[in-house]
């Protein structure tokens, strides 16, 4: 039972280790200062605690709207509004602006390229393969594949993290029932037999 315990609370740790080295470059209270633009809301973003709670609540709207965000074509503009996008859907600030270098200037070109491929074919399929007419310019088919593009990936890592987050909650639920003090017997407890 014990080393079942101490196995438990070794991946614990190990999990918490893995989660801290993957966020290291991300946007925290205490380093907040050093991002050339949030710097300056940083006194205000210090205040709200959902910006830094890896709760589903705040995560999940993170996870969608970042997505978006990072699909979009709005490169160079994408923090700032991920920070505004987070205080407006109480999303994890680390995790939007971690979306967001997903679109660097190494991935921008075949992002935007996937989106026009990707915006034209769900155009033409919502006007049933007629012809898309108006509809049918780059710029759009880019913002259309865009958001049909990061609204998949937020869904994936959702149902990514939900799954991480149940089984975690699964693991330390055993590691405290075994924690806890151990179950007595139910037949030492009762009485001898009475005269």
């Amino acid at each position: 039972m014990e080393n079942e315990h101490d196995r438990l609370k070794t991946l614990r740790h190990a999990r918490i280790r893995r989660v801290k080295q993957l966020l290291r470059w991300l946007p925290r209270r205490t380093n907040l200062d050093t991002y050339p633009v949030l710097k300056w809301f940083a006194r205000h973003a210090r205040k709200h605690p959902f910006l830094w709670s890896f709760k589903v609540p705040n995560v999940s709207p993170a996870f969608y709207a970042g997505s978006i965000l990072a699909f979009l074509p709005l490169y160079g503009a994408q923090l700032l509004l991920a920070f505004f996008a987070a205080l407006l859907f109480r999303a994890n600030l680390p995790i939007m602006c971690g979306l967001q270098l997903v679109s660097n200037p190494f991935t921008v070109p075949f992002i935007y390229w996937f989106n026009v491929f990707l915006g034209r074919r769900v155009i033409r399929f919502f006007t049933f393969g007629g012809d898309p007419g108006m509809w049918d310019n780059w710029m759009f088919s880019m913002i259309v594949g865009g958001f049909v593009l990061g609204l998949v990936v937020g869904i994936i890592l959702d149902l990514l993290y939900r799954i991480g987050a149940w089984q975690a909650a699964a693991q330390y639920q055993k590691l405290k029932v075994d924690r806890g003090t151990p179950r007595s017997d139910p037949a030492s407890t009762r009485s001898g037999p009475s005269n």
